[in-house]
């Protein structure tokens, strides 16, 4: 089976609705079947890898084993805009994963390198 290069991109919040959770457990579905896979985080969707989350009380699964569990499937890079975390006050360091930072200029030449682009 020839493997596809799938790129999913989340823009959400992770915690408003279950879009985050269903597009991360349908990557890793793909990457079951030997699909290649990657992560860009961007814009909101960079909160999904902030450390120290509590959403429990808001009634949602912490999504942060599902994150940490990426690597076990060997879906990867994980990118992350470095303009989002920059507007929103964010650092590498407050990152639950290591990542890999992009500009928002080249944004469109990784999305580029893809087969096909998942929205999450």
């Amino acid at each position: 089976m020839t493997a596809c290069r799938y790129l999913l991109v989340l823009r959400s919040m992770p915690f408003d609705g279950l879009q985050v959770q269903e597009a991360i457990e349908q990557l890793l579905t793909l990457a079951a079947f030997e699909q290649a896979a990657s992560v860009l985080f961007l814009e909101d969707g960079v909160w999904v890898l902030k450390q120290g989350q509590q959403p429990r009380p808001l009634g949602y699964k912490n999504l942060h084993g599902l994150v940490q569990s990426l690597d076990i499937y060997d879906i990867g890079p994980l990118w992350v805009e470095k303009e989002s975390l920059l507007e929103r006050g964010l650092t590498e360091e407050d990152l639950i994963v290591p990542v890999k930072t992009i500009e928002r200029s080249h944004v469109p030449r990784l999305m580029a390198k893809h087969e096909h682009l998942l929205p999450g």
